[in-house]
């Protein structure tokens, strides 16, 4: 009824720079979305005080069918960005919306490499994998312009942020790839081998330890490698590092320090025994 009111402003705005589209779009009223787009005087790429589009919003939120509504508007920014730089393919992987996901991914002028500007500058791909989101890992890899080296602020790809929490299938995805750096170092020297075994992760550690090319005597910037960071744990990583005869015992961090000598102040020292150290 109000629609049909000659005089009314479709596109009004509240003090906090709301509309009724964004704030439609926000809760999933689907209905009022679509006869709202149907009026040429509202603008579609309206934004919030965060500076978030209805897009952004529904995205976030997961309603789906309101998404699709949006997309299906020619004039509609798919890659908007609010004031941190976050899109709606950020928000939605961010929030575990699959569907939503898919939908903004078959648009081939969604740029699969946000990167908001977040305490960790994640992109869509770092964000999911450290979230564990695997079927989001696998839509994001079906992308051809997917850029799977992308770090976040501390240096850390979506292989170390996937190694650093234990997630296995996500891991095992990303080594499925010929264009994924299994050496890969963050801004403190770290990989993912060092990330894994430091956090006691067994299973992705035999994963990383099953690539040839994995660097498993790389030291981080301290000097110490992937045994060094396990041999101050209680862990059975340090076995399963240690029945890999290419794991050399006696490195030296910066300090002059054996991985036994590590595990000593520790009190873990028992666990090098595999090797008879």
């Amino acid at each position: 009824m109000l629609l049909e009111t000659d005089d009314v402003d479709a596109s009004a705005q509240t003090s906090c720079v709301e509309t009724a589209l964004l704030a439609s779009a926000d809760n999933g009223h689907e209905q009022i979305v679509r006869m709202l787009l149907e009026r040429g005087d509202v603008d579609a790429n309206a934004r919030d005080w965060l500076g978030e589009t209805a897009l952004i919003r529904a995205a976030k939120k997961g309603h789906e069918p309101v998404v699709r509504l949006l997309l299906e508007r020619g004039d509609v920014d798919a890659n908007a960005q609010s004031r941190v730089r976050e899109t709606a393919l950020f928000k939605a992987a961010g929030n575990w919306h699959e569907a939503v996901v898919r939908l903004l991914l078959q648009r081939s002028d969604v740029s699969a490499n946000a990167q908001g500007l977040g305490q960790y500058r994640e992109t869509v791909l770092t964000t999911a994998a450290e979230s564990g989101h695997e079927a989001v890992v696998r839509l994001l890899l079906e992308r051809d312009d997917v850029d799977v080296s992308a770090q976040d602020k501390w240096g850390r790809t979506a292989l170390i942020r996937a190694a650093i929490h234990g997630h296995e299938a996500i891991v095992r995805l990303l080594l499925d790839r010929d264009d994924v750096d299994a050496n890969a170092q963050d801004k403190q020297g770290g990989t993912a081998l060092m990330w894994a075994a430091g956090r006691g992760h067994e299973a992705v550690v035999r994963l990383l330890l099953g690539r040839d090319a994995v660097g498993v005597n790389t030291q981080d910037k301290h000097g110490r490698t992937a045994l060094m960071w396990a041999a101050t744990i209680r862990s059975a990583v340090v076995k399963v590092l240690l029945a890999d005869r290419r794991v050399d015992v006696n490195v030296k961090d910066k300090k002059g320090r054996t991985a036994l000598m590590l595990a000593k102040s520790k009190g873990t020292s028992a666990l090098l025994r595999v090797r008879n150290i």
